[in-house]
């Protein structure tokens, strides 16, 4: 007999059951009743330590085929019969608030999420599938922000400032002002250290393989390549005897503050600004609203190191007014030193994140198996950035390209993570591998409405948006080349479009465009279009020499009605293969056309 939870489908629809579970010799199963059903949300697979042969199983006097799996390490029949006797006695007893309970779980605010996953399911996913349970990662600032922080960590929909004073979240991507009386607007939330030393040392910790380029605005002395990032953060000498390390986990952010034996533990306070007022809740967590986001931050765990075995310490948070934090200690011993470890519940996103939006828009592979990614994405610049609040990562969209190694874990699998743009509009992120290079450059696609675009070859923003045709190096942190390509008009109005390599490195574009000037080659290759269609948009095609970006061709691809062209591939031979769209299919000129 086994009590379990088991998703099933009856004449009804799917449903979610309590139930019991009783399986004979012969290893068919009978499920012997339904004790309620309840609305939770997880989907849970049905473990069975018994043999099992697929097919109905009868349950009461409905058939309801069920899908059911072995569990790898469950106690045997015996154990399982009596288990199910005890647990199901206890079930029934407490049956009528069963539904009552579940609900209440579901809907507490101030519970972890791990810990409501773990309420309601289990689960088989695999551990490399969970996002939150990658590491935390910090850069440190070279000049990417405003010169108050020292490190900055991108986490699921917020950026992470660490400042001298402690920590800032941001979780809007706009650039917003403080009002007259200094006030946090909404969607900043800041933890300051009240009363820390001004000479406090702020220090990366564990530094990683990754490295990360900012290749934004016009000026090459302005770019920033091969910044380091560290696994943690620590703040020595915060306070006389106290040091505090910033780190993450799969419950959010964390940090420890170590206190040296007979230090001040009293003098360790934390200010709350831009949220509601602080509240703690019946579990000794700190529940808080920042523009309508419940933050909680965790009841810290408190305890010493003695012989190398942790010994725990009662305490925990302490309200001394509306928004000032600190923690309560109980007995200890005088002579060692204190750790108190609290988190945030600010959960983290693997590489990117931060405040905007980021949208992966392109994927491909080079040939040892290395992933490359691109897209766009929005940079927040640190709330407090004086002079319209803009800083070095400007903006309302830009691109990145990153590489990852599939045989690495965790961090370490991002070998780069590069971001380019201007002070306006940049989408795209279209890439393909250039295998012609060890290692293998990137071809990355994009378009643009900024006019200070980083390039190489001295070339301008032409009409109201342009193409952007880029070659990174091998090791993403600095450009082949960087160009714009347009005419008069707008490039990539109706999408992004397509790039591709051929064996020799040369870079093939494609996309739609309504300017009647695209920069063209002399003498024009046999069959090509030199003059625009007439509609509202035509496809083009162009082609780049490897090394320095050169235009060795380009073509109109259009008729009166609107034609735009979406991607490009190109074979062993050199010849290049490229899809679109028409709006007027019948009248567009084919040549042994299947239909």
């Amino acid at each position: 007999m086994k009590f379990f939870w088991a998703r099933t489908s009856t004449p009804g629809g799917r449903r979610n059951a309590l139930g019991v579970a009783c399986v004979s010799s012969s290893g068919s199963l009978w499920l012997s009743k339904w004790l309620t059903e309840l609305p939770v949300r997880a989907i849970v697979r049905l473990y069975l330590s018994v043999s099992y042969r697929p097919g109905n199983y009868r349950c009461c006097d409905r058939e309801t085929p069920a899908l059911l799996s072995p569990a790898p390490d469950s106690p045997g029949p015996e154990r399982s019969l009596w288990l199910g006797v005890i647990l199901c006695a206890g079930i029934l007893a407490a049956l009528p608030f069963s539904r009552l309970g579940i609900h209440r779980a579901r809907i507490r605010a101030d519970r972890p999420p791990a810990a409501r996953a773990r309420l309601f399911a289990l689960t088989d996913q695999p551990p490399t599938e969970n996002l939150a349970s990658l590491p935390w990662t910090f850069e440190p600032n070279v000049g990417q922000t405003d010169a108050k922080v020292k490190f900055l960590a991108r986490a699921t929909g917020a950026t992470v400032f660490l400042t001298r004073r402690g920590v800032t979240l941001c979780w809007t991507s706009k650039n917003v002002r403080t009002d007259r009386a200094g006030k946090a607007p909404p969607g900043i939330l800041r933890l300051k250290f009240v009363g820390a030393s001004r000479t406090v040392r702020v220090a990366g910790q564990s530094m990683l393989r990754a490295k990360i380029n900012y290749f934004l605005g016009r000026d090459p002395r302005k770019w920033l390549r091969d910044v380091p990032e560290y696994s943690s953060v620590e703040y020595s000498g915060i306070y006389s005897g106290v040091d505090t390390r910033f780190y993450g986990g799969p419950g959010g952010l964390e940090y420890d503050v170590v206190a040296s034996p007979r230090s001040s533990l009293r003098r360790i306070r934390l200010r709350v600004e831009g949220a509601t007022p602080v509240r703690l809740d019946r579990d000794g967590d700190l529940v808080f609203l920042v523009n309508w986001r419940q933050v909680v931050m965790r009841r810290p765990a408190i305890y010493q190191i003695a012989s190398g075995r942790r010994i725990a310490v009662a305490g925990g948070y302490r309200l001394l007014s509306r928004n000032i934090i600190g923690f309560a200690i109980g007995r200890h011993r005088s002579n060692l030193p204190v750790v108190i470890d609290p988190s945030i519940s600010i959960a983290y996103t693997t590489f990117l994140g931060g405040s905007g939006a980021e949208k992966g828009n392109s994927v491909a592979v080079d040939g040892a198996g290395a992933v490359y990614v691109g897209g766009t994405t929005t940079l927040a610049a640190f709330p407090e950035t004086a002079a319209g609040m803009q800083g070095p990562l400007g903006g309302a969209s830009n691109l990145f390209v990153a590489k990852i190694d599939p045989t690495q874990a965790g961090a370490s699998s991002l070998v780069y993570l590069t971001f380019i743009g201007g002070s306006k509009n940049d989408q795209g992120g279209m890439v393909a591998v250039d295998k012609s290079t060890t290692p293998p450059g990137l071809a990355v696609l994009g378009w643009t409405t900024s006019g200070d675009f980083p390039v190489t070859d001295g070339s301008t923003l032409d009409g109201q948006s342009d193409l952007t045709v880029m070659k990174l190096n091998g090791t993403g942190d600095g450009f082949v080349y960087s160009k714009y390509f347009g005419g008069s008009g707008s490039e990539a109005t109706q999408n992004a479009g397509g790039i591709a390599t051929d064996a020799a490195g040369n870079v093939f574009v494609t996309s739609d465009t309504d300017s009647t000037d695209l920069p063209m080659t002399s003498p024009v290759p046999n069959g090509f279009a030199i003059a625009y269609g007439g509609g509202t948009s035509d496809g083009l095609l162009a082609e780049f020499s490897a090394a320095s970006g050169a235009l060795l061709y380009s073509s109109y691809f259009g008729i009166n009605a609107t034609v735009g062209s979406t991607s490009v591939a190109v074979d062993a031979s050199g010849n290049a293969y490229v899809a679109g769209f028409t709006s007027l299919p019948g009248n567009f000129p084919a040549t042994n056309a299947f239909q």
